[in-house]
């Protein structure tokens, strides 16, 4: 029977499941015939026709992390109040540190989660 396949379906073999030697005993109570596909949904490193490997993955999860530390800095500017985060949003800034710092570490309020956000897409970008 023919199926429709294309380059967005995903392949996960289904065969009979080798139980191995066959002895005495009664193996059907123990050893499940039939294969688990949700285990195939999670850890699939293909998505679409796009590899995510390793370093696809690294990639995703400290551009989130950049994303993230970005978002709760605009949500403290604006006072923790949503009305004035989206009426501002376009105005809010991540701004780096004053050149007294030189390459240390800042304080978080003047300069130092824009040092973290950095660090984080710089990750991001290199694993890309």
């Amino acid at each position: 029977m023919a199926e429709y396949q294309n380059f967005f379906n995903q392949v996960q073999v289904a065969g009979a499941p080798e139980m191995g030697l066959k002895e005495d005993v009664d193996t059907y109570e123990r050893t499940p015939a039939g294969m688990f596909n949700i285990l195939g949904w999670m850890g699939n490193a293909q998505i679409g026709p796009i590899y995510l490997g390793i370093a696809g993955t690294v990639s995703l999860v400290f551009g989130a992390a950049w994303f993230f530390t970005i978002g709760v800095w605009y949500w403290y500017q604006a006072g923790f109040d949503p009305f004035i985060f989206m009426r501002d949003l376009f105005f809010f800034s991540l701004e780096p540190p004053p050149a007294e710092y030189g390459l240390a570490l800042a304080p978080l309020k003047q300069g130092g989660v824009w040092q973290i956000a950095s660090l984080f897409m710089a990750i991001s970008v290199i694993a890309w």
